[in-house]
């Protein structure tokens, strides 16, 4: 069967939209029991994937007391595991309502999300057709602001087969969801089975093409006043104590131990990195890595590369919502790192790497869910490291807990870098690539492994642009059809595009060719286009460089011009333009049709070729060196594909 793989930066809207699928039934006593200590234990049939979904609490915050829903997802065999939480609160009628979820997610940071006013989570009558939408709106590293709308819809009443037994009489829920950021667009579709006074017995994502059917689960008795039975209504047992044996105050501790158990749970004092720095395991090839201590000295992503030994770092701007890319052939120190972003990291060697300094000093007290927009003038503070004011709510939703979710974000950052390096084919270690070291891989596995990459970057050295001229490069992969931009300045001499895909999915394979263009800002091509083949070398390095010349212009089309001077004695230049590299030949006839001369020049790669220093020379003489006679000589250029012929004329 298909084993789950998380979408990487959709991951907590999902698991936000999944809580709120799970938690929807006819009522909340009857359908979903959301009492603490209740927990269901949901597996695949192969056991590859394992969920387990516990109710636990109680938590005050500002005063209001929540039940927290917790959410731990397992991969057999690996460490890979997330665990997510929300804050609940159930009405009198049964209705549970969503207040807050917390999701971490390592290089994209601590996703959150505050309901105020709190949302249905699932109402306390569903009935055969009812239907209601669930809006959430976090932020994420690397993809910014993200909307998730999770239409919901009872669509059957049905029983259902499970490992354990047969459920009667379940609801059968349908969630369709759209999640939405500046990059993309994913659709999802899921089927969730409750039943009555058991809760979720069955879960399908139709996307996956993936089942979880429930292996166990306890639930736990809902204490109820009114249904205690008195002393009168008790059985009798000889052998049981009397009233008068058993202290009334022992039936007390059950009612008083209940709320302090979840102040003693272990997860809620998350901990704190301690000791001098902080060790990340990066996979051979592309990572997403979030920086976790403030060092001493700010790093750039020059520093960052040296220090990772990576060929090239991408991050997300915020303002422009367009990848920024930095390779080791770039100059200068490439733009700001800091701690409230994620990057995609690219190190063909891979191996640990440790970060040391302080906990981050940009990062805001933990602010009431109202009072979020009033912590802007903290993220304009900080601005010291380069945070623009618009990602302010970036930090907003990052920094909270943020030294308690350190360790889990290192946990998930290698669980990533785990899919990507299976991705990657296993990437190989190699001593051509900048920052290597041939020493540390005597083993290394041959280059040709390295056959595609989620994340690559297109980087141009520029020369010859206009003051006061702006410019816009364009990178296509031929073969994909996708294009790669970004926009310079004339006071810029480098410039990158980047294709990245958060999913993780193939960008650039070694074989593609890129066809690459200079676009001034009238529209017209200054330099270009010209096509590079991708090779192993540049997958593995993550990026390719070529440079280009403003007015080195490719022609899109090949053809013949008219030679100049025309009439001419005793020389003229015939120009031409070449759409491909050819062999290239200009025959000269007479008006009787006789070969005059030919001018054989060889094998000339694309290009234009149409001012003197470049285009055809004839010197009016024939294949004997003779001058010919006034009168009126035709020129044809022929290859494979194109031929052309125009007319010339000598006068003496």
């Amino acid at each position: 069967m298909k084993t789950i793989k998380f979408v990487s930066w959709l991951t907590p809207v999902l698991v936000l939209s999944l809580v709120c699928s799970f938690t929807l039934t006819a009522t909340a006593q009857n359908y979903y029991p959301a009492m603490v200590g209740n927990t269901w234990v949901f597996a695949t049939a192969d056991g590859a994937e394992r969920r387990t979904y516990t109710f636990e609490g109680s938590e005050t915050v500002d005063g209001e007391e929540f039940i927290i829903l917790k959410i731990a997802k397992e991969t057999a065999g690996t460490d890979i595991a997330t665990l997510d939480k929300s804050w609940v609160t159930v009405e009198a009628d049964g209705e549970i309502l969503l207040h807050q979820v917390a999701f971490d997610r390592g290089a994209f940071g601590i996703a959150e999300a505050t309901f105020d006013p709190p949302v249905t989570n699932f109402p306390a009558a569903l009935p055969l057709g009812h239907t209601w939408v669930i809006v959430t709106e976090t932020v994420l590293k690397l993809v910014g602001a993200a909307t998730t709308t999770s239409t919901l819809e009872v669509v059957a009443i049905e029983d259902v087969e499970t490992p354990i037994g047969v459920f009667k009489d379940c609801v059968k829920v349908e969630t369709n969801r759209k999640a939405v950021t500046a990059l993309t667009v994913v659709r999802e579709n899921e089927f969730l089975w409750l039943a009555p006074d058991v809760g979720p017995v069955k879960y399908m994502d139709v996307t996956q093409e993936i089942v979880f059917e429930l292996e166990s689960y306890n639930l736990v008795e809902a204490p109820a006043a009114d249904d205690a039975p008195s002393a009168e209504d008790a059985p009798i047992d000889d052998d049981a104590p009397s009233a008068e044996d058993v202290p009334a105050v022992e039936e007390t501790p059950p009612t008083e131990e209940a709320p302090e158990e979840p102040v003693a749970e272990e997860p809620m004092p998350e901990p704190v990195v301690e000791g001098p720095g902080f060790d990340i395991t990066l996979e051979p090839g592309l990572n997403m890595i979030s920086i976790p201590l403030m060092p001493a000295e700010p790093y750039t992503a020059k520093s960052l590369a040296e220090m990772l030994d990576a060929t090239a770092v991408i991050q997300l701007d915020a303002a422009t919502q367009r990848f920024v890319g930095y390779t080791v052939a770039d100059e200068g120190d490439g733009f700001g790192i800091t701690g409230d972003k994620g990057y995609i990291v690219n190190t063909p060697t891979g191996g640990m790497v440790k970060f040391t300094g302080d906990a981050w000093d940009n990062q805001p007290e933990q602010p009431e869910p109202e009072e979020a927009p009033v912590e802007e003038p903290v993220a304009e503070d900080a601005s010291d490291e380069e945070a623009p004011d618009e990602d302010a709510p970036v930090e907003d939703a990052v920094v909270e807990d943020a030294p308690a979710k350190e360790a889990p974000a290192e946990e998930v950052a290698d669980a990533e870098a785990d899919d990507a390096a299976e991705e990657d084919d296993a990437a190989e270690e190699d001593d051509a690539v900048a920052g290597g070291d041939a020493d540390a891989a005597p083993a290394a596995p041959s280059l040709s492994t390295y056959k595609s990459a989620w994340a690559f970057i297109v980087t141009s050295d520029i020369h010859g642009m206009e003051t006061g001229t702006a410019y816009t490069l364009i990178a296509e992969n031929l073969r994909t059809g996708i294009i790669a931009s970004e926009n310079i300045t004339s006071t810029a001499r480098r410039s990158s595009a980047v294709w990245a895909d958060l999913n993780r999915k193939s960008v650039v394979e070694a074989g593609d060719k890129l066809k690459v263009s200079l676009y001034d800002d009238r529209g017209r091509i200054v330099s270009g286009p010209f096509q590079r083949t991708v090779t192993t070398s540049d997958i593995r390095n993550a990026f390719l460089s070529l440079q280009l010349n403003v007015g080195d212009v490719q022609p899109q089309d090949t053809l013949l011009a008219q030679n100049y001077p025309n009439p001419f004695n005793p020389e003229t230049w015939i120009p031409y333009q070449l759409s491909q590299s050819t062999q290239v030949q200009i025959d000269i006839y007479n008006v009787s049709g006789q070969l005059v001369r030919s001018l054989d020049l060889g094998w000339q790669p694309t290009g234009s070729y149409m001012m003197p220093s470049s285009a055809a020379y004839w010197d009016g003489k024939n294949a004997v060196g003779e001058r010919v006679a006034s009168g009126i000589y035709f020129y044809t250029l022929q290859m494979s594909d194109f031929t052309a012929t125009r007319r010339m004329v000598i006068l003496k």
